[in-house]
């Protein structure tokens, strides 16, 4: 299921609701999501998106949980990661933090704070092609 909300008060780059069995992000997709987010952040919708599982490239992934929305105020737009969970078999990544346009002329700017929590290691490394490290 999808749902997108078109922007208004409140949501000046519109929402994208989802609940998927699958999300799968194929590797010659990957320079499509880095044209986007290198768009700015006031253009990015807000998200609130959960998939059973992910596949970013191959690498099967495990669940995910994305919530983030756009704070645009004029002239320093930021889009806050409110949570970011990935629950694979190996372990389990929870994130949060801020994409924005930086103050200083750079480009944007981002801080992300995460915790990185093991169950099975070499599985996890595995995943990313790192055999027999564990």
């Amino acid at each position: 299921m999808l749902e997108w909300q078109p922007p208004r008060a409140g949501l000046p780059a519109g929402a994208l609701r989802g609940r998927l069995a699958l999300l799968r992000v194929p590797r010659n997709r990957e320079g499509d999501i880095e044209r986007m987010l290198d768009a700015p952040p006031a253009r990015l919708p807000a998200l609130d998106l959960d998939t059973e599982r992910l596949v970013l490239s191959g690498r099967e992934l495990g669940r995910m949980n994305l919530v983030a929305t756009n704070s645009a105020d004029g002239e320093h737009p930021t889009w806050q990661l409110e949570r970011l969970r990935i629950d694979h078999p190996g372990g389990v990544l929870d994130a949060r933090g801020t994409w924005e346009s930086s103050r200083l002329g750079l480009q944007r700017a981002t801080a992300l704070d995460f915790s990185l929590s093991f169950r099975e290691p070499a599985r996890l490394l595995e995943t990313f092609g790192v055999n027999g490290a564990v």
